[in-house]
């Protein structure tokens, strides 16, 4: 999981569990996501769970080209199970 992908989930769930949660990470990604934390501080739950899904997407959309190109397989053409299970990050 990339930091802001991190940095949302912290804000839309972590609650005050959230110094906790950080305390656990490595000094630099700490650093990383609290500036991430600090440039979001004004924005909206609501703002921030669309960014959540948005990069949610971009980042299913990657895999799936990235399998395309592996495979040679466009995913368009198996089953929606199938596709899921391919488009899966190992």
């Amino acid at each position: 999981m990339g930091a802001p992908a991190f940095a949302y989930a912290v804000i839309l769930r972590a609650g005050d569990s959230k110094a906790d949660l950080l305390s656990l990470l490595p000094e630099a990604r700490r650093s990383e996501i609290e500036t991430i934390l600090d440039s979001l501080k004004h924005v909206e739950p609501d703002e921030v769970q669309h960014r959540l899904k948005t990069l949610r997407s971009e980042q299913i959309e990657q895999q799936q080209r990235a399998v395309e190109s592996r495979t040679g397989l466009h995913l368009s053409q198996v089953s929606p199970k199938l596709r899921v299970w391919l488009s899966r990050p190992f």
